[in-house]
């Protein structure tokens, strides 16, 4: 019976036009999120995969120590450090995997501010500096 109903969903164009509405609604939030990151950091932190897909790599100094700004996010802002997905974690880039696939448009902007305080604490004064929001040359 599962079976049959899944065909009809499927032959009837509804997975395709399911597809289509959540394509553009991640592309919107994955838009929000670069924006946000974009107006805290300018382009001194750069965003990795960011083309397609639910999550991307938002890169950070190779002295910076991803996990401590992990353990020290505030409730509510979930994110992976980049070091963990390394076997030899001598040779591990430091960033933050972050997913916004179920945060709601509205909400990305004030986790993103958790999380942007929450680098910018364990960042030296020195890496702060922001640079305008025009494209890199």
């Amino acid at each position: 019976m599962q079976q049959a109903v899944l065909t009809e969903f499927i032959l009837d164009g509804h997975l395709t036009s399911h597809v289509w509405r959540m394509r553009a609604l991640y592309a919107a939030r994955r838009e929000v999120l670069v924006n946000e990151i974009r107006k805290r950091f300018g382009y001194t932190r750069a965003v990795r995969g960011d083309e397609a897909g639910l999550h991307f790599v938002l890169e950070l100094p190779r002295e910076c120590d991803d996990r401590v700004i992990v353990e020290g996010l505030k409730a509510g802002v979930v994110t992976r450090p980049l070091v963990n997905y390394y076997m030899n974690q001598d040779e591990a880039r430091k960033g933050l995997m972050l997913g916004y696939a179920c945060v709601p448009n509205d909400e990305i902007a004030p986790n993103f501010a958790k999380l942007a305080d929450a680098i910018e604490h364990v960042l030296e004064p020195t890496a702060r500096v922001v640079t305008p929001l025009s494209t890199p040359a």
